[in-house]
């Protein structure tokens, strides 16, 4: 009976607590730096707002195994464009948060886009070493698996 009562409490305390995790590359640098830990945390996936950072089964999975880390840009239903005068939602231009001051354009296919009703437009912090929505097109809601807790 007590193992079956600690096995729930350490159960409910790991869900309310979140997992550990490592960052393996530089894409979110320099909010997590490359070898930092961070707290991945479940969350209602209607609550989440721009410029949270979530984690995502990657979208580049012969490239980049396991989890994805990034910081969402636009919201679903929303119209996202980029262009080098900054960004801009349902034609309204906004302010990024200052680590995201200068978005990298190079190369970039998804820089004018609609998203759909279950889709997040996700971009890395360290824009020039981030593969993100910006090369890949939006991610859906359901490939959310939670959100960062630094």
């Amino acid at each position: 009976m007590n193992k079956c009562i600690m096995f729930l409490l350490t159960a409910v305390l790991f869900a309310s607590c979140g997992r550990r995790a490592k960052m393996e590359t530089l894409h979110m640098e320099p909010t997590i730096k490359k070898g930092g830990i961070f707290i991945i945390k479940s969350v209602n996936i209607n609550k989440l707002n721009r410029y949270d950072i979530i984690v995502a089964d990657s979208p580049f999975p012969k490239q980049t195994k396991g989890l994805w880390v990034e910081r969402i840009l636009g919201l679903p239903s929303e119209e996202l464009k980029i262009t080098k005068g900054g960004v801009f939602i349902n034609n309204k231009k906004i302010t990024p948060p200052s680590v995201l001051k200068h978005i990298y354009l190079e190369n970039a296919k998804f820089l004018n886009i609609s998203l759909g009703k279950d889709e997040y437009f996700v971009v890395g912090d360290n824009t020039a070493n981030s593969r993100d929505s910006r090369f890949c097109g939006p991610i859906k809601r359901k490939s959310i698996v939670g959100k960062v807790d630094k």
